[in-house]
Order: structure tokens, then C-alpha cells, then sequence
């Protein structure tokens, strides 16, 4: 897999960053500490790339949102813990269209909902999605939960502590 090439690239970064830390102090007043700026990247990567540690955000952020009154059309896919592991994610499959997909006008449709879910994501819960583009987003095309907003791509998380 991928895994050793990226551990050897982020050991080189790491390197290199302390030697740029190193530089710059003698050149400028930058107290940048790129060392620590590339162990936290690495962290973050490395947590993004555990499909188990995914799985538990996507949990999180459907319990929080099934709680909230005002987030009703916004859903979630149900994760399949048992079946999770460190290199694959088993979830629900959900009859979809990704907004990137899909007309302005249709997208529309969504915005109240994904407004109000994102901001309860900053303001409420301190729990948020690291990567909300269109192509983490879909509109479902049928069922119970047609015309709903689906949140995808729980590897990329932050937390803010109130």
C-alpha cells in the first residue's frame, strides 16, 4: 500500500523542515516551527487514512445531526463498524446525485439545509467537516429521503473546544 511511502515521504519532510526552521531563525525574525507544522500534517494524515477512525466520525456526525431538530434534511450514510477496517469503509450505499454533479438550479434545493448543518457543525457542536466541497456532498435521487442533503468523506475532521 501507499503507507511506507508516505511514512518515508513524511520523514523527509520532517527532515527537511527542521533544517528550513533552522535557516529561516538566522536569516528572520520567523518563529515558524515547520518541524511541528509537518508532525501535525503527518498526524492528520495518518488519521485521514485510518477508514475505522472515518467510520466513527461519520457516526458522530449522524447522531449529531439526528438530534438536531433543524437538520432534518440533511442525512448521513450508516457505517458497518463490524465489516470497517484500517483500509476499507463499509457504509450505506444511498441513491444519489454529488452536487458537483448536478445543476444550479437542483443545488439550490440543498443550500438552507447544508447552511444549517455546517454552521451547527462551527457554532453549536465543535465538531466539523474538514473537506465540505461539492463533491462531498450529494442530493438523493429517491426513496424516503429524496431530495435530501448527504454529508460523504468523514476522514478529514476537526474539533474546536468551547
Amino acid at each position: 500500500g501507499a503507507l511506507p511511502l508516505i511514512s518515508k515521504d513524511l520523514y523527509v519532510m520532517r527532515k527537511a523542515a527542521g533544517v528550513v526552521t533552522e535557516l529561516a531563525s538566522r536569516v528572520s525574525s520567523q518563529l515558524t516551527d515547520f518541524k511541528a507544522l509537518v508532525e501535525t500534517f503527518g498526524e492528520g494524515l495518518y488519521t485521514e487514512l485510518d477508514f475505522r477512525n472515518e467510520g466513527l466520525n461519520q457516526i458522530k456526525m449522524a447522531k449529531l445531526i439526528a438530534e438536531t431538530p433543524n437538520c432534518t434534511g440533511v442525512i448521513v450514510p450508516d457505517v458497518y463498524m463490524k465489516y470497517t477496517t484500517r483500509r476499507i469503509l463499509v457504509s450505506q450505499w444511498i441513491d444519489g446525485t454529488k452536487l458537483s454533479d448536478l445543476e444550479p438550479a437542483r443545488i439550490k434545493q440543498g443550500i438552507k439545509d447544508a447552511q444549517e448543518v455546517f454552521l451547527n457543525q462551527l457554532l453549536t457542536w465543535g465538531f466539523f467537516h474538514g473537506d465540505p466541497h461539492p463533491g462531498n456532498l450529494m442530493l438523493v435521487n429517491s426513496g424516503p429521503n429524496a431530495g435530501k442533503l448527504v454529508l460523504l468523506d468523514f476522514g478529514f475532521f476537526g474539533s474546536l473546544f468551547f
